[in-house]
């Protein structure tokens, strides 16, 4: 099992994490969630998360 640990997480997602509570599980389990949709809608695309991220680090973009 491997553990992950992430600083500085932006207002909206931590905003999403803290709606756990409202889906009645945990904030951990909701961020796993959040995670494994957004995995599986980059390869519903033919994306892999390593193209997602080149594509925000391309050039020209902050």
């Amino acid at each position: 099992m491997t553990t992950m640990t992430i600083h500085d997480l932006d207002e909206d997602l931590q905003a999403r994490c803290s709606q756990a509570d409202l889906h009645g599980h945990s904030m951990e389990e909701e961020a796993r969630n959040i995670l494994r949709a957004a995995l599986a809608a980059n390869a519903a695309e033919g994306h892999s998360l390593f193209d997602s991220i080149r594509a925000r680090r391309a050039p020209g973009r902050r």
